[in-house]
């Protein structure tokens, strides 16, 4: 069954409509049905955003084919943060993945919260985006998609405010 991804209590694609240009609402309403599906399928891509951050810290080896983009770090992987493996990154990845994971259990509804989904889905994102730019390449780009479409769905107001 569909999990209706609006704020209870009033109806927020109302307000952001009305806030944003004509031209922007064909989009809001495309995220809005983009972003109806079960609080399940929301865990489900928060534990794969935890995956992507959590697989800095256990890389591959490089020229794997397309394993490397389905595990995107290899050891040797050069960006702006410098080379992998580093302290920084480690950091990252560790705080990103951690927080994804605790988001996807907010979400089910399991140990954590509900009330703390939307601020640790947010951080997990914002960090994985960060760590995945700072060492940007061809298999980064897989593990980015998760990361802006949680952020874009939370930043249209779309996701659960209660898990049900």
């Amino acid at each position: 069954m569909p999990y209706p991804l609006a704020s209870v209590g009033h109806d927020s694609r109302k307000s952001v409509r009305q806030a944003v240009p004509l031209h922007a609402n064909r989009f809001l309403v495309a995220m809005g049905e983009v972003f109806t599906m079960s609080k399940w399928r929301w865990a489900a891509v928060l534990v794969i955003q935890a995956h992507f951050a959590a697989s800095y810290v256990a890389p591959t080896q490089p020229h794997l084919g397309l394993s490397n983009y389905v595990w995107p770090w290899a050891v040797g992987d050069r960006g702006i943060f410098g080379v992998h493996p580093n302290l920084l990154g480690i950091a990252l990845a560790g705080s990103a993945g951690l927080a994804s994971l605790l988001a996807a259990l907010a979400v089910a509804g399991i140990w954590v919260p509900q009330e703390w989904w939307r601020g640790l889905a947010m951080a997990g994102a914002a960090l994985e985006l960060v760590l995945m730019i700072g060492f940007f390449g061809p298999t980064k780009l897989l593990p980015i998609a998760p990361n802006i479409a949680v952020l874009a769905a939370i930043v249209v107001n779309r996701l659960p405010v209660k898990a049900a």
